[in-house]
């Protein structure tokens, strides 16, 4: 994915693309193969991860998907992810093996929330437990999960065919394509899948830089719910409504602000060797958004970030 992805669709062609089978998917629940082909087809699954400069441009087509398909971009940020982390901690041999598989069109996930009464742990080499929300479960080829550890979590890169599945799980009112299934495990560890130390995973800033990314496809999404109430109003023959543009008016300005902030973060994403993550801990359905929220009022309330930090700067030389 080292050139623009412009140069072989547009953002809104991907969003149609991903739209493929959207509302069919979502009637049966199963997984979006037809988006993802597509998505294969266009080089987009099996390119080596992103490097700095680039994470404008996989913002903008994490937020295209996000706008043509929830569950596909939910999936899709989640083979990124795992692709990240394998070349952030993974030996040399992995990240070769891995790129491989990608390039030859495998899916990669990342599934690290447990399942509250039996936590996936890893124990005299054995690997035991569930994972819930294990996004795309029934067709991804192999995910990053974590497992508890004396030492701390630990992530390994697990084959996914033959695990067992519960799919009753899953009963959401939307994002059903997701697949976000109970994976459970029993099974000895392959040395070779053990990627990194413990708590690599939540070692920052990457830890926290991570929520772009999922800010990224709510962008999307939010751009979808104006484009179906633009859509409406038009149908509706209200489009032209004084009251309705105002309304109107308001929802296209959030959804640029979205895109602004998306371009904000990828403008400071090459520096996150150099800032504690300060700027980067608040975004759209956070974990945690109360406590994310309370890190960057203490940031500003220190003075060690403003929202403009190039402007303040230039004001606190002048005075």
């Amino acid at each position: 994915m080292s050139q623009d992805p412009q140069r072989w669709i547009s953002y809104k062609a991907l969003t149609e693309l991903a739209g493929i089978d959207a509302s069919e998917r979502d009637q049966d629940g199963l997984f979006p193969e037809h988006a993802f082909e597509g998505l294969r087809q266009l080089g987009l699954v099996g390119k080596p991860p992103l490097q700095y400069v680039e994470v404008g441009c996989l913002l903008r087509v994490l937020a295209a998907i996000g706008r043509g398909n929830l569950s596909v971009a939910r999936i899709y940020e989640g083979h990124v992810n795992a692709l990240l982390l394998i070349h952030w901690y993974g030996t040399p041999s992995q990240r070769t093996h891995f790129a491989t598989s990608a390039t030859g069109g495998a899916l990669f996930g990342v599934w690290n929330t447990d399942l509250p009464d039996n936590p996936v742990r890893m124990e005299n080499g054995i690997l035991q437990g569930a994972k819930s929300f294990a996004s795309g479960a029934d067709g991804l080829s192999c995910a990053v999960i974590t497992a508890a550890r004396p030492e701390g979590r630990q992530m390994l890169v697990v084959p996914v065919k033959g695990l067992s599945t519960d799919r009753s799980w899953w009963t959401p009112l939307g994002m059903r394509a997701s697949g976000s299934h109970v994976v459970s495990f029993n099974s000895s560890v392959d040395v070779d899948f053990i990627l990194g130390v413990p708590d690599d995973y939540i070692r920052e800033p990457l830890f926290s830089a991570g929520i772009i990314r999922c800010a990224a496809v709510h962008v999307g999404g939010a751009h979808a719910v104006f484009d179906a109430a633009l859509e409406h109003m038009k149908r509706t023959n209200r489009a032209n409504d004084p009251h309705q543009q105002h309304r109107l008016g308001q929802m296209a300005t959030e959804v640029a602000g979205g895109y602004a902030w998306l371009d904000y973060a990828a403008a400071r994403w090459a520096r996150l060797d150099k800032l504690p993550a300060r700027d980067l801990r608040t975004y759209l359905r956070q974990p945690n958004p109360d406590g994310a929220l309370a890190s960057v009022g203490a940031a500003v309330t220190n003075g060690v970030w403003l929202p403009d930090e190039e402007v303040s700067t230039k004001v606190h030389h002048h005075n």
